[in-house]
């Protein structure tokens, strides 16, 4: 029997889609055929992407150039997008028009897809790759589905008024057609539905928590060593400004002797300057670790950071990222900042650990209180381990596996 093929779909690199890999490596493991196409951007990315593809056995990845290396397919993206953005302001129902005028890589995947074969499913992820997603299965006549990890039109951050009416167009227009849509929190499922109130219906949704298979994580306890120093820890891509570090610092130098903050992630030369080479008998820097091997050690750690700021930008006020999974996964204490997103989820899950406002003195108190509390937050980090086991991605991805193999077309 023929196996099913899938096809995945983004306009983003592959190291900073982590719930597209997961999808695509469950897709291998249920014995289905596997084809992923995504964004080379260039640089230490491509290293880090290279390593990735190694990581993900089964999976047959098609790259998509975005940057000048393929410089007339560069040049002509360019020059349509720039059409676009002219078009739409008067024809502003296109699909495509509207769908090249957001991102020109949506433009750069049709041209990928232009002599791929029909596979059984169409998966999209990231906005750029929805009108391709949508684009392609309807030319197979095959059935699709998109992943929303982030509200679009809420990530507002230094993005003209214009392309947040795009973006809000294009889910308005493309998601009723899918056959299934998933999101990656509560609350962005909610914005999303009534962003869609009003169209002709709304399909079948719901939500994939940004958790991770909990093999990925060490059982393993810490050294029985109650009295140590107090482990914090962060990580992210990038070490730098604007992702709430910043705020905490001034929290944790009154107790420098009492603690350890390891920051894991590319450090960013000027952040480094202006708040940590001042700071360096408390603070140690990691370099970006792959994804399994962050889990493997977060278990040597007490304390988890998910210091998201609640800004302007809705989306990063009401999303959940995987950093809150990751630390709750790894059995550890978080400290969280009160999105919109972390306050309803700390508050459903309260033993996990504590969310307060990072921008008052709310958090010098919680701070205190920890290093008060060390010895029964850690002597509590199995309970907490185990209550976050539900969340395994095992878990969550039943529900991807139900609708993939309902949704499958025969051939």
């Amino acid at each position: 029997m023929k196996k099913p093929h899938i096809i995945f779909l983004t306009t983003a690199n592959l190291s900073s889609n982590p719930r597209l890999r997961k999808e695509a490596s469950l897709a291998v493991e249920l014995g289905w055929q596997v084809s992923l196409f995504y964004a080379r951007v260039g640089g230490n990315w491509d290293s880090l992407d290279d390593k990735m593809e190694r990581s993900m056995e089964g999976v047959n990845f098609i790259r998509v150039s975005a940057t000048k290396t393929t410089f007339w397919t560069w040049l002509l993206s360019s020059i349509v997008q720039k059409i676009a953005q002219k078009i739409v302001l008067f024809v502003n129902k296109s699909f495509y028009w509207n769908a090249v005028a957001e991102n020109k890589r949506a433009l750069l995947l049709l041209m990928a897809l232009r002599k791929t074969a029909a596979p059984d499913l169409v998966i999209g992820h990231t906005l750029g790759a929805l009108y391709p997603a949508y684009y392609f299965a309807k030319k197979q006549n095959v059935n699709w589905g998109f992943d929303i990890e982030d509200f679009h039109p809420g990530e507002s951050g230094g993005v003209p008024v214009a392309t947040i009416a795009i973006r809000t167009k294009l889910m308005q227009m493309l998601l009723p057609q899918a056959n299934y849509f998933t999101y990656a929190a509560p609350l962005i499922g909610i914005y999303t539905q009534k962003l869609l109130a009003k169209t002709t219906a709304i399909p079948s949704n719901f939500l994939i928590n940004n958790s991770f298979i909990s093999t990925d994580f060490s059982e393993e306890m810490p050294p029985n060593n109650l009295k140590a120093k107090v482990n914090f820890v962060w990580f992210s891509l990038n070490i730098a400004k604007g992702r709430g570090l910043e705020t905490i610092l001034p929290s944790l130098d009154a107790h420098r002797t009492e603690i350890t903050l390891t920051l894991i992630g590319n450090l960013y030369e000027n952040f480094a300057m202006e708040y940590l080479d001042s700071r360096k008998d408390y603070i140690i820097t990691e370099p970006l670790l792959p994804q399994k091997e962050l889990h493997q050690i977060l278990y040597q750690y007490d304390i988890g950071l998910a210091l998201e700021l609640s800004s302007s930008e809705l989306n990063r006020d009401i999303c959940l990222t995987n950093k809150i999974f990751t630390y709750a996964q790894a059995g550890l204490y978080i400290l969280a900042s009160e999105t919109q997103g972390q306050k309803n989820f700390m508050a459903n899950n309260s033993q996990l650990g504590i969310c307060t406002d990072i921008k008052s003195e709310n958090l010098t108190i919680e701070v205190a209180k920890i290093l008060q509390n060390i010895e029964t937050i850690r002597l509590a980090r199995n309970t907490r381990f185990n209550y976050a086991k539900p969340f395994a991605y095992e878990n969550e991805s039943a529900q991807l596996v139900d609708i993939w193999t309902r949704l499958i077309s025969p051939k």
